[in-house]
């Protein structure tokens, strides 16, 4: 995506960052759940990072997301 950061497993993308531009909100993360049944869209999950006690959070969300992507 343009202007986000991806962050992938091998080839698989599991993550977007805010890069030089946002998502939904300037401070969100966005992970991606490989659940089957799903579409493309649904995978996606956006988390907003509003102060320093949501990082464990986020750091949770990241590596659901890293377990689920493929090597």
């Amino acid at each position: 995506m343009f202007g986000m950061i991806s962050i992938y497993r091998g080839d698989t993308i599991f993550a977007l960052l805010p890069g030089t531009r946002g998502l939904e909100l300037p401070n969100a993360i966005a992970t991606k759940l490989n659940e089957p049944g799903q579409t493309e869209g649904e995978k996606w999950q956006s988390f907003a990072i509003e102060d320093d006690g949501e990082l464990s959070a986020a750091l949770k969300h990241l590596e659901e997301a890293y377990g689920k992507a493929k090597k």
